[in-house]
């Protein structure tokens, strides 16, 4: 058995998958436990023999801001990168208690979204970015010097880049 702990600043979660079409699912494929067989066993350092293993990532901590990056460009089989331009529902509302290591047993607060940032462009070398920020109950998109007041509607049919949210009422 081994345990090791890495801070993160974000995270980033894979959507290439045909099965992933939410944050939820999102965040479910990226701690979901793996099993290491055939020609992925484990090198056991007791009984120096390939062993069968699981991996899996969990947090041990829930941030204050919980940003995570949906990962937009991959290569595709000719190893080109391309954009994967899917739509990616994600909630008003988010609870990561389902992501959390077994080993905290407290239960994380529910977040807010707060930010999202999106990437309007064919790829990762050219395109332009924008966001949409939350003031009080108000969403707003910031597109350069441009600030205009939108609907929320608005803001959860974007195709996000990044999404950013904070606990729900830390600003109370």
């Amino acid at each position: 058995s081994s345990l090791t702990r890495d801070r993160y600043m974000d995270l980033s979660l894979d959507i290439a998958d045909a099965s992933i079409s939410n944050l939820t699912d999102a965040l479910r494929h990226f701690t979901k436990t793996e099993t290491l067989d055939a020609n992925n066993k484990v090198d056991c350092r007791k009984c120096h023999q390939r062993q069968i293993a699981t991996k899996g990532l969990r947090l041990a901590t829930a941030p204050t801001i919980l940003v995570c990056h949906l990962k937009r460009f991959a290569c595709n089989m000719y190893g080109q990168q391309i954009r994967l331009n899917k739509d990616v529902a994600f909630p008003l509302q988010l609870d990561i208690g389902k992501c959390m290591s077994k080993a905290n047993r407290s239960t994380p607060q529910p977040y807010q979204l707060v930010g999202v940032l999106v990437h309007a462009g064919r790829s990762c070398d050219s395109g332009h970015y924008y966001s949409f920020v939350r003031s009080g109950d108000q969403w707003y998109k910031c597109n350069d010097a441009t600030v205009t007041e939108v609907n929320v509607d608005i803001v959860l049919k974007q195709k996000a880049y990044m999404l950013m949210y904070e606990v729900e009422g830390m600003r109370k």
